[in-house]
């Protein structure tokens, strides 16, 4: 979800669905504690999505533990290791994905990150940072409310996001090198690296990761429905489902999760108005405005697209909106097609 969870997108999905946790996107730890100041950026957050979870990646343990530090002084609720994403520029660098071919060295990351967190919670000292990197956490913190260090401290989690395998589906002894080092839940994605994002999720790959771990697995792949999440705790036994793809353009789709945990079969997906609808664009297309400026715009394109797939003919509309260069260009044209 690179490109995609920055802070806007995660406001809207809290604001109009309402998800249990919110992840930001992953941010790699050397540039962390090296101060790079658009990194921060990518760590911005409203109280509103709490609980809130800092993902990160890389593949070098030390790193881990100063970079586990800044993400607990920057007061998220947790931070999510990426052992999962499939990119070429980070898989083969060993992070992401790629961390699934050296075991031990993942299993290192994770105790650094225990360590990093246990450590800021006993003197909330900061180590390994650029001198500019305490500057970049007051300015991040200064945008939300003063947190609780104590309540964050009990509540802080550490968890892993991760895939059934590189090249070949090695879950069951992967997921037993997790369980090793206990982090605290673990996402599986149904699918190698080597798919990247065809074919179906394995389901029944995500089931051997349940059953050969004693710690809470969250399934992740093909759920785009309120059914479909249903269908995969069903079948994989897991203790919660993580959407991705799913939420494009459809922050409802966490409107039915109160039906999802207690399995109810069959939901009937919630379908907004068409005020509801323009409500959120229009309150994302602002957002993102005003958080990431007019240079960044550009990034709010695919958003749009995806808020109106659903219209039927909507090719003429998508191709204006893929010009809109400001808020008042989309609010017209969205104001056009919808009245």
């Amino acid at each position: 979800m690179d490109g995609v969870t920055d802070a806007p997108y995660r406001f809207i999905m809290k604001k109009y669905g309402d998800p249990d946790l919110t992840f930001t996107e992953f941010t790699n730890v050397i540039g962390l504690c090296r101060g790079a100041d658009r990194l921060f950026l990518d760590f911005v957050y409203d109280d509103i999505e709490r609980p809130a979870i800092a993902q990160v990646f890389g593949n070098d343990p030390e790193y881990f533990y100063h970079a586990a530090k800044i993400v607990a002084a920057l007061g998220f609720d947790g931070i999510d290791i990426n052992m999962g994403c499939p990119a070429r520029n980070v898989a083969e660098k060993g992070s992401g994905a790629g961390l699934i071919r050296v075991p031990e060295i993942a299993k290192e990351i994770v105790r650094q990150v225990q360590k990093g967190v246990a450590d800021y919670f006993q003197d909330f000292t900061l180590t390994g940072i650029a001198e500019n990197v305490p500057a970049l956490i007051a300015a991040a913190n200064a945008t939300h409310a003063a947190f609780d260090r104590e309540k964050q401290r009990v509540n802080f989690t550490i968890s892993v996001k991760t895939r059934v395998g590189y090249d070949s589906i090695v879950i069951d002894e992967w997921i037993k090198h997790l369980t090793e080092v206990a982090p605290d839940w673990i996402t599986v994605h149904g699918r190698t690296l080597k798919q990247l994002y065809t074919g179906n999720a394995d389901w029944d790959a995500i089931a051997t990761a349940v059953d050969n771990t004693h710690i809470p697995v969250f399934a992740n792949g093909d759920v785009t429905s309120s059914n479909a999440a249903v269908a995969v705790l069903k079948h994989t036994k897991a203790a919660g489902v993580m959407l991705g793809r799913g939420t494009y353009g459809n922050p409802w789709i966490f409107r039915t999760k109160q039906q999802i945990k207690s399995l109810t079969s069959p939901i009937i997906d919630y379908v907004p108005s068409d005020a509801e609808k323009i409500q959120a664009i229009l309150e994302h297309t602002q957002r993102h405005w005003e958080l990431k400026g007019e240079k960044a715009f550009v990034q709010m394109r695919k958003n749009l697209a995806w808020y109106i797939s659903s219209i039927p003919d909507a090719s003429a509309l998508r191709q204006k909106l893929m010009q809109a260069p400001n808020p008042d260009a989309v609010r017209h044209l969205i104001y056009s097609e919808f009245n």
